[in-house]
């Protein structure tokens, strides 16, 4: 699902990553762990890292929304974004709080099976 933005490893952070980050009740707290990357000089899917984020960003905000989950996030995506509308990103780096927007990809289809 995050494919659609080009990460594809996210997860919530726990309570006590979130303390340690100072990560306000009312923010997200999503970990990105894994923007993709180019293939070939050839961009998977150019919209994470195109913007600017990277791998290890936390997603504090998603169109200004307030706290949510990985779950509900990519859920909000899928059901208001289509191909090519902007999605806005709060991120906390390190100790600075930055913001990207960029357009929703469209999923590849694939060929086989991956296991």
């Amino acid at each position: 699902k995050g494919k659609l933005l080009g990460f594809d490893e996210v997860r919530d952070l726990k309570d006590h990553e979130r303390k340690a980050k100072g990560i306000q009740k009312n923010e997200s707290g999503i970990l990105v762990a894994r923007v993709l990357r180019t293939r070939r000089g050839q961009a998977t899917n150019p919209g994470a890292r195109q913007s600017g984020m990277r791998s290890g960003d936390i997603i504090l905000s998603t169109d200004g929304r307030g706290r949510e989950t990985e779950s509900e996030m990519l859920a909000y995506i899928l059901q208001n974004k289509k191909p090519g509308d902007t999605v806005r990103f709060t991120v906390l780096r390190g100790d600075k709080r930055m913001k990207f927007a960029f357009a929703v990809q469209r999923l590849a289809k694939k060929r086989g099976h991956d296991h």
